[in-house]
Formats: structure tokens, sequence, C-alpha cells
């Protein structure tokens, strides 16, 4: 940036009525390579990229400025979400001040978002473990020094500040002279090998605690002149180490006090996916087929820090083998954030608690048991625990949580555990990777859908434990795991009473090339849930860096039969591709059926990439995201596609768009086609829409004027019917018109004859059916000889007997036999293709018994009431679709089920023959009679009316008085009768009921 001072303070000078400096309409624009080329002014683009106009400038709405001072104020204002404040420092050469030696830009918060790591990796540093907690900026000063060549990008954020500082070894000494033609992308290998790259970092609110790391040792008296220049900057932090000559090459650990500063060295965690994690190009990760994406889960640190008695305690493991146990117990009084990755989780929530973090390469263990609040009004805490192990080949992982009920009630709880390891078990064609099972007690589970498949924690345990809850650069702790699962407004697993689910999973690979982990989930109590989830991927080539091709789906099928709903959900993750890893996939398939006693029982939809774009999805339809790519070829073209299908109960959809767009500077292009088809039944209707349009622009600049230059032609076609019409129209970037041509669209169709609407009914035989319940013994032969045909009668059972009748019409009353009056009533009828309403249709049912008519008045009859659709049995107009939520009418008689009155089994089995009785015969215990030489008496009589004079006589006055003399004599030849009843009514009134047959007399 070679800028003369007076220059410079001419254009800052130029102001509006109220004294503010301001340029052409309003703006001041900047040189974005005020500070620099590279890596500076990468951060710069990042956080403020360029608008469509020309991208070298930055159009600055001015506030407030100070032409002496050589700084101004204001508003950026471009394609960045939104107006970013921003104050820009001049620095004059110190010689003779007649150039501008370096600039100072202070970004405020807006839209941008820029973590740490990428703020040093724009710069061109290597950026040293952090604690967690010192991730996001909200604040950036970027600072360049022209004669130095210093570059310094400061940010502030709500947990600390850090600084990025680059001193390369090939300054330029003259002054206003042109900048070196160095340039530094997101790596440092372009720098020179004598550079200073150094990160500094320190914690929020005087926490005593810095971290610094250098790429080569800093002498003290260039220390002292990088401090001074970080205190300048006044957001940035200054290490009291840096100016005493005590950095060296390395990371390091700054502990400020009273006295001189502690120093403490830090080592790196292993390099960048030594253990887990996946770099682009390789599936499965090591691990088992860890998800791409996220950044390589570490070895802990060797260096970590704990908040222990009221200071803070520095543990560094040996080098011995001897391995370090780290336990920590809590409240403690402060905490110093330690590494990143499973270490030291903290301080939990309510202050009390155990961590636990044991390292001996290959072994580590890592874990937390804390309390945790509650917002379930009727439980008073939860205790939770979670617990980690890895040796290398093998992991594991195992969770849980107990909550307690108020006022003495049942408690939930819920536990999981996994098991995986890197190589599977079995044969190649199906190899078990790991296993994983969990239940809960008064505790149910939140099923994901198919787009959040990936981040189910069960599911995550299975492959990588460390990736549940994870930061953005892929790493997590133990605490971390149980907020993640317990909390939030939607957690994972909450108590709740009376249900009760179990899980069992597996990891899987097929052939080594298909990588999938699946789970079955089953949920009983307050409603009964069956679920399977499962997420998938491969990639082609499988070996080798460069893949053409990855495909990684997620899929949920979820069975409700008490609630009526099965539901069926695919989705791709942002992890597919295809010809390359800028051309990305994406989309998903829905499909829902609602059934039984749900509100929606008949409804179904099946959904591929969406809906028509003037569809209003009714509430419960599955949603998802388009079926298509998306792929940027280079920096300057981007296709993106994508399309659709969709059927519901009314209509079916499908169709596509494609766009391509070109940017170069100040040059535009694009070309859009899309088509659109909507398709109506009962009545028929169709809504049909194509196009395609292209165009370019370019802005030029004219002085301080930019003119947009836009060329545009494009076409559209669109066709309805019946009746048939349509519009076209032609769009030029100078005119546009429309012609028309058939039926206008709000062109009611007319209504349809009832032999027109007949059709749209199923056959006769089966718009009515009839359908054996329970009793049917066998199908009979109809007149034919065919047995079980149309007319065939049917052999039931004498116990009982069950049938039901539906209608595809809904019916208004349900007639038994000849009567008038109907058993069943059901709702008038609305038929909206014929644009009939309050209709009435009657259902018959009549019984023919060996050419007889039945009688069925003592029948029960029970009704069954269904949702029809609305399209055909509704009101409104034929051609608009119903509005979402109104797709069905509910609650419509359609039939009924029909049961045999009891059997009446009577008082007598009726006459037993001797044929009857010799078909069982009797054994042969003695001879007949008992009196061989006794002469045959006369033979038994059957005669009607026997039970009838058994009732009469047996409690008749002579008969007691018969029974009271026979009595007196046998008490006289000694017999002891004991009590006897005079009198027996009882016999009397059991008498009717007593015999199951007359019985057989014989002559007195």
């Amino acid at each position: 940036m070679t800028v003369r001072v007076d220059e410079l303070r001419d254009l800052l000078s130029a102001a509006d009525g109220d004294g503010r400096p301001a340029g052409v309409d309003g703006t001041v624009e900047l040189p974005r390579d005020l500070v620099g080329s590279d890596g500076l002014a990468e951060v710069l683009r990042r956080v403020c990229p360029p608008g469509p106009g020309d991208g070298r400038f930055l159009p600055l709405e001015p506030l407030a400025g100070d032409p002496d001072g050589l700084w101004i104020s204001g508003r950026l204002t471009g394609e960045m979400g939104g107006p970013v404040p921003v104050r820009v420092a001049f620095e004059r050469d110190g010689r003779d001040g007649t150039a501008v030696a370096g600039a100072r830009v202070t970004i405020g918060p807006a839209g941008w978002r820029l973590t740490v790591r990428e703020l040093a990796g724009l710069v061109g540093a290597d950026c040293p473990d952090l604690p967690g907690g010192l991730a996001e900026l909200t604040g950036l000063t970027l600072d360049h020094h022209e004669l130095t060549g210093t570059r310094i990008a400061a940010g502030t954020g709500p947990d600390g500040r850090v600084a990025v500082v680059v001193v390369p070894d090939d300054v330029p000494r003259k002054a206003g002279t042109a900048r070196g033609k160095r340039k530094s992308t997101a790596g440092s290998g372009s720098l020179p090998g004598g550079a200073l790259r150094m990160v500094v970092a320190e914690g929020a609110g005087g926490s005593g605690w810095q971290v610094l790391s250098a790429s080569r040792p800093v002498p003290a008296a260039e220390g002292a002149r990088l401090a001074a220049r970080l205190a300048e900057i006044g957001d940035a932090p200054v290490p009291a180490a840096l100016g005493a000559g005590l950095v060296g090459a390395g990371d390091w650990l700054v502990l400020s006090g009273a006295g001189a500063p502690v120093v403490v060295p830090l080592r790196r965690r292993g390099p960048a996916g030594a253990a887990g994690g996946a770099a682009r190009g390789q599936w499965p990760p090591a691990g088992g087929g860890r998800r791409a994406g996220r950044a390589p889960r570490r070895p802990g640190p060797v260096a970590m820090l704990s908040a222990r008695d009221g200071g803070f305690v520095v543990v560094v493991p040996p080098r011995t083998r001897a391995g370090r146990l780290t336990v920590t117990a809590m409240p403690a009084p402060a905490r110093l954030p330690a590494g990143r990755g499973w270490t030291d989780p903290g301080v939990p929530a309510g202050g009390q608690g155990v961590s636990i973090n044991y390292e001996n390469p290959p072994l580590r263990v890592a874990g937390a048991l804390s309390p945790f609040p509650t917002t379930d009004p009727d439980y008073a805490a939860t205790v939770a625990g979670v617990v980690m192990v890895d040796i290398g080949v093998l992991n594991g992982t195992a969770m849980g949580a107990y909550v307690v009920e108020k006022l003495g009630g049942s408690p939930s709880f819920f536990g999981f555990g996994s098991l995986g390891r890197d190589k599977g078990i079995g044969p190649l064609a199906f190899q078990v990777r790991g296993i994983a099972a969990g239940m809960g007690w008064n505790s149910a589970i939140r099923v994901p859908q198919a787009t959040s498949v990936a981040d189910f924690p069960f599911l995550v345990a299975l492959d990588n434990p460390g990736e549940i809850g994870a930061d953005e650069e892929g790493l997590s702790d133990p605490m971390e795991v149980l907020r993640v699962l317990t909390g939030g407004a939607h957690p994972w697993v909450r108590p709740s009473r009376g249900d009760l689910w179990v899980a069992a999973g597996l990891a899987f690979s097929c052939f080594e090339t298909i990588f999938g982990r699946a789970m079955l989930l089953v949920q009983a109590g307050n409603d009964l849930t069956i679920a399977l989830i499962g997420i998938g991927g491969t990639e082609f080539p499988r070996h080798g860096d460069k893949k053409y091709a990855r495909l990684e789906l997620a899929v949920e099928l979820v069975l409700r039969p008490v609630a009526g709903e099965l539901s069926l959900g695919a989705a791709l993750t942002p992890n597919s591709y295809v010809f390359d890893d800028d051309c990305a996939i994406h989309g998903g398939v829905g499909l829902k059926v609602w059934f039984g006693a749900h509100p929606q029982a008949g409804d179904f939809a099946l959904s591929m990439g969406g809906y028509h774009p003037s569809y209003d999805v009714p509430v419960g339809y599955p949603k998802n995201e388009r079926l298509g790519i998306t792929w940027g070829l280079g920096s300057k073209v981007t296709v993106v596609g994508g399309g659709y299908f969709a059927i519901t109960p009314s209509a079916v959809m499908a169709g596509g768009r494609l766009e391509v767009k070109f940017h170069s500077g100040a040059l535009r292009a694009w070309l859009t086609a899309y088509a659109d088809a909507l398709v109506q039944w009962d009545p028929f209707r169709f809504d049909i829409a194509i196009g395609v349009s292209v165009g370019v622009s370019a802005t030029i600049k004219v002085w301080f004027v930019r003119i947009s230059i836009t060329v545009e032609i494009g076409a559209d076609l669109r066709v309805w019917g019946p009746p048939t019409g349509g519009e076209a129209k032609v769009s030029l970037w100078f005119v546009s018109f429309t012609i028309g041509f058939g039926a206008d669209r709000d062109r009611m169709p007319p209504p349809l004859a009832w032999n027109e609407f007949a059709r749209m009914l199923p056959p006769p035989d089966a718009a009515v059916r009839v359908v054996p319940v329970s009793g049917l013994v066998a199908d009979g032969y109809d007149e034919d000889g065919r047995r079980g045909g149309a007319q065939a009668p049917w052999q039931v059972s004498e116990s009982g007997f069950t049938f039901s009748t539906d209608s595809a019409v809904p019916v208004s009353g349900i007639y038994l036999d000849t009567a008038q009056t109907p058993a069943v009533r059901g709702d008038r009828l609305d038929i909206r293709p014929m644009q009939q309403e309050d209709l009435a249709s009657s259902h018959r049912v009549t019984l023919t018994r060996d050419a007889q008519a039945g009688d069925l008045s003592r029948w029960s009859v029970t009704e069954t009431r269904a949702s029809v659709p609305q399209a055909m049995w509704g009101t409104g107009r034929g051609e608009v679709l119903p509005q979402p939520g109104e797709q069905l009418v509910h609650d419509q008689l359609t039939g009924a089920h029909y049961t045999s009155p009891p059997v009446d089994y009577g008082t007598s089995t009726g006459y037993m023959s001797e044929q009857a009785l010799a078909f069982d015969p009797l054994p042969d215990d003695g001879p007949m009679p008992l009196d061989p030489d006794a002469r045959p008496g006369p033979a038994p009589v059957h005669e009607d009316g026997t039970i009838a004079l058994i009732v009469a006589g047996v409690d008749a006055p002579e008969r007691r008085a018969a029974r009271t003399q026979l009595a007196a004599a046998l008490t006289g030849f000694g017999l002891d009768l004991g009590d006897l009843d005079a009198e027996l009514p009882g016999y009397a009134r059991a008498a009717a009921t007593a015999f199951t047959a007359e019985p057989m007399l014989v002559p007195a």
C-alpha cells in the first residue's frame, strides 16, 4: 500500500454538511490491501466478503473521523449479512512523515463468525491447544506495519483474548517502497524458515494464565518491541514473559503473579489424525468407521491443569510407562481450564461430583459422576455418570443417570454401554465392529428423525464416543456427554413415569466396503414405539487418496401400533459427494401412513425430495431436502440442481430445478431451468410449468460511479386443465410480455355426472365387501359346484359367528333385513366432484339360510368408522386442493361388525337313544343283575311330562306323609336315620333344571 499522507488526508477531508468525512454517494472506498495482500487480507476477506462490485475496495459508510489524526470509522456495507462496524487508523512513516507506513483495522461484532484456530491459520500461524471455551471471537483488530512487515491479528471473545503475530525475515527496508510479493494462504509453508509465527492466548477476567506458542526463540529486544506493539492495540494480550527473553520455540503456559512470571512447557497431544478421526479421502477412519467431517480425536495432554485447594496445580505425567491418574473432587474454589480432549471435565452443574482421567498409552480412561438439575416438576434431582475407555484397538463407553422423584415416588434411571474395535469379527462378508445395549425405567428416549440420526448419542457411541457433544474441533469431555444426553430443552433421554425402553445395536462392515451402524429401540408404557435407526456409508475407490464418490445414508423406521402411525425416512448426510468432494449430493425420502385409532387414519404421504413449490404441506407430513447436487467448480462456477416427487391421497407432484452461476470480479452470468407438475385426482386436474432463463451482468466503474449492465432473456410456459388453458411468458432485458391461450385458470370445471363419478369408485364387486371375522368353519359350494365362490354359503360354528361389511362410499345409515329404521346412523353425504351436498346413502344387510330369510334383529351391531378423502367426499371447488389439515373427512360411517346372538342351550339335551348310549360302552364290572335267577322286570318307557310330575309330587302333602311313615318303620327296625327333612321344597324348585332329559318310567 503505497499512499502519501497528504493524499490520504485529502480523501478523509471530504465532508458533508454534518462535518463527517464522506465520499461520492455517501461512501468512502478503502483499498482492501491496506492491511497487505496475504494473511491479514485473507482474514478481512473472510469477515467482510466482497460484494458484487469491484472486490478490491471496501465500501465504508463514514460516521466519524479525523483527517489530521488519519483515522475514520463507519459501517461496511456489502454482502456480509448486515453493516459491520469498522474503525481504520493509519500510521505515518516515522522517518519523514510523508508516507503511510501501516494501518490498523478494528472490526466490531456483526454477522461474521471466526474461531481462534481459523484466525491463526488464515494469518499463517499454527494454533496451540487451548481451553475449550476460548474458541469463538466477537471482536477483531488487524494491524499491519509496512516497514517491519509485522502482521498482528488480535481477537476478543467472551472467554478471553488472543493475538496472532507473524514477522517475516525478508523485511523491506526502504520507506514507501512496494510490498514484497509474498503470498500466504491458510498454511504457513510459504513463509521463510526464519520467520516468527507466534500465538498468544489469555483467559478472561484476570484469570492469571496465558498460553504462548512460538515457532522460534524470541530474543528480549524483539520481544519487548512486539510487546509494545501488542500494548498499542489495546485488546491484545501482552505476555510478561515476552520482553524478559523467557520465550523459546514451542508451546508455553505462563502463570503471572506478584513476582516474576512462571513459564511451564506444554507438549502437543499428537499430530492430527494420529488417533481416530478421518482425513478427507479415508474411509473408514481409524477406529471402526468414524464419521468424516469432524477433527480427529487426539490423545490427552501431557501437561494438565486442575483447580484444587484454592490454587492452581500443574500435573505433568512422567515419561515412564507407569502412567498418571488424576482425580478431581468438586466443589473446587476455582478452575483453570485444562487442555482439550478427554481431560479435566471441570466443575459440574451444582458444584459437586467427581471426575477421573487416567492415561498410560495405549490405555486411556476418562469419566465423571455429577448431579444435574432437572426441569421436570415431578423429579427432584438427577445424578448422572459416564466412563470412556480406549486402548487403541478397543474402546468402550458406559453411561447412565438416576433421577429421584419427589414425594418418595418411583425413581427413574437409564443405563447404556457400548464396546467397539478397529478390526471386525466374522467373515469378510459381514463383520461386527461394535455392540451396544441399554435400557431405561420410568424413562423416555427421543427417537431421532432421519436428518438427525447421525447425531443420536447412542449410535455415535458405537463408533466414537468422544464425538458425543463434541465442539467445533471434534473434541469433548465426559461432562459434555452427560449434558448432551440429559440436558437442554429437548434431551435425548428424560424421566417419564410409566415408560420403559430397551435398545440394542451394532456397528458392522460388509466386504470392507460398506460401513454402518444400526440400533433397534423398543419403548412401551404410555405408548408403544418400535424404531429401527441406522447410518451407513461407502466410497469409491476404497483405497487411494483420490476419491470419486462417497455415500452416507441415515435411515429411520418407526412403528407406533397403538397410536396408529408408521413412518420411514432416509437422508443423505453432509459427507456424501460424487465426482469431487466439492460436488455434494443431498436430499431425503419420507413415508408416513396413519391407521387404526389415529385421527388421520386413512391418510398417507410419500415424499422424495419435498413437494411442489405451491403445495401447502399439512402438519405431520414428512419434510425432506431436495434430492440434488451442489457443485462448486473452482471459485467461479457453481452448479445447483434438485428434484422431487410426492404423492398424497389427493395429488401427485414432481419437478426439478437447475441453476448454473458464474461469478468473476465484476462479471456475473447465470442459467436457470425448472419444471414443476401438480396433478390432482378425484376430480382430475393438472398444473404444469416449465421455464428457462439466461443472463449476464457486468459492473463497471466510471470515476466514482458504478454502473451495472444486465442482459437476460427467458421463457416460461404454464398449462392447466381441464378445461385446458395456459400462458406463455417471454422476458427480455428491456421488455416482457405474456400470451394467454385456452380456458382461464380460475374457470371451474363442470361438475361430474353420476356415471362419470362412478368410474372413480372401485368395481361394484369391490365397492361393498362382506368378510367373515370369526366362527367360520368352512366355505360352502355355490350352485356351480365351486367352493368359496361369491354366492357360496358359509358353514359357521354353532357357538357363535361374526362377520363385517364395509363400503367404499360413506354410509348415512345401516339397515337390517327389511327394517325402515336404521340400526346405525351416519352423517349426510357430500360428493365434491359432483358439487353435491347433503345426500343420503343406505347400507342394507340381509341374512339368508337355506334359501330362507334369516332374522338379524337379535344380532349385535358394532359400527366401523374411518377417514375418507376430502377430494371425493368433501365440499369445495373441485380444481382447488384441500387446505393443509383438511385432506380427510374424519369419523365417517363405512360399515359394521355383526355378531350372532348367544346360543340358548335350554334345559334339556333332548332324547338319548340306546344307540347313543352304546357309543360309549360301559365296563363289565360284574354280572347284571346281581341276582342271576331274577327275572327281568318291565321295560322302562320314555314319556313326556315326567319332570313336571316330579315337580308337582316330590313335596306334595301325601308324599310327605308317606316319607314320614317310611322313616318311622325304618327306625323301628333299629336304624338311626338322623335328622330328616319332612318337607322338600328345594327339590321341587330344582327339579326343572336338575334333569338333562325326561327320566324313563317303569310301571309300578
